[in-house]
């Protein structure tokens, strides 16, 4: 949305203000934090299903399906519940992620896999906003929601075909010499481990308040740089 913000503000009939409250804040707002129980919801869930593969596909797809519906929204309570639907996804899928990272990979080689995932995801930021300010202004702010949702579909198959459902806990030297033995690890996470995970944690706890604070600054130049620097100063969004 960044690249084109001024450009959705004049589809939905908005004023400058009314373009950093209800497309710049409030849409961030509801994007990156009243989201948050769903992709929460999303990380608890991967402990307890069957197959954490095709949880991750479907989390991919429904993000797809409500970023295609993102770019046919007509008024604003469809634009603001889609992006809902599509920060909960985007934020869930990756718990989910780290966790099949974390069986499929051995100790020694995880470090290098979780880097390389969160350089993608790094990557996919930057690159998705240079596309959506290089087609917004020729093809309509629309567009690169439609190219988003499609990759999504097409990331969420590919996931389903090519990659294998890890067993839990089977990269871990301990949880090896049980399987061997014929054993199965099949402890799962209750709504009470995962809320004292999320209160009672020192670790956790200080990973959440410095995620807070430190997205706060980050938050606004996603979120407002892009416009600031083509309306303000001058420079062409392309």
């Amino acid at each position: 949305m960044a690249p084109n913000l001024t450009q959705m503000a004049e589809y939905f009939g908005f004023n400058p203000g009314q373009r950093d409250l209800y497309l710049g804040a409030n849409i961030a707002f509801a994007t990156g934090v009243l989201s948050l129980p769903v992709s929460a919801l999303i990380g608890f869930v991967a402990d307890v299903v069957p197959s954490r593969k095709s949880l991750y596909a479907a989390t991919v797809l429904l993000g797809g399906v409500a970023s295609v519906l993102t770019g046919m929204s007509r008024t604003y309570a469809q634009l603001y519940f889609a992006r809902f639907v599509c920060g909960g996804c985007m934020s869930g899928s990756v718990p989910v992620a780290f966790s099949l990272l974390g069986d499929l990979f051995d100790t020694a080689d995880r470090n290098a896999a979780s880097s390389g995932l969160t350089a993608m995801m790094g990557a996919g930021i930057i690159l998705g906003q240079v596309y959506a300010g290089m087609v917004g202004p020729v093809k309509g702010w629309q567009y690169p929601f439609y190219v988003s949702g499609a990759l999504s579909g097409c990331s969420a198959l590919l996931v389903l075909r090519f990659v294998r459902d890890p067993i839990r806990g089977g990269k871990e030297k301990v949880m090896q010499d049980m399987l061997s033995q014929g054993l199965k690890y099949d402890r799962k996470i209750t709504l009470l481990d995962f809320w004292h995970a999320l209160t009672r944690n020192e670790s956790n706890a200080i990973l959440m308040w410095q995620g807070f604070f430190g997205s706060v600054p980050w938050g606004m130049v996603f979120v407002f740089l892009n416009d600031y620097l083509s309306q303000e100063q001058g420079l062409i969004v392309r």
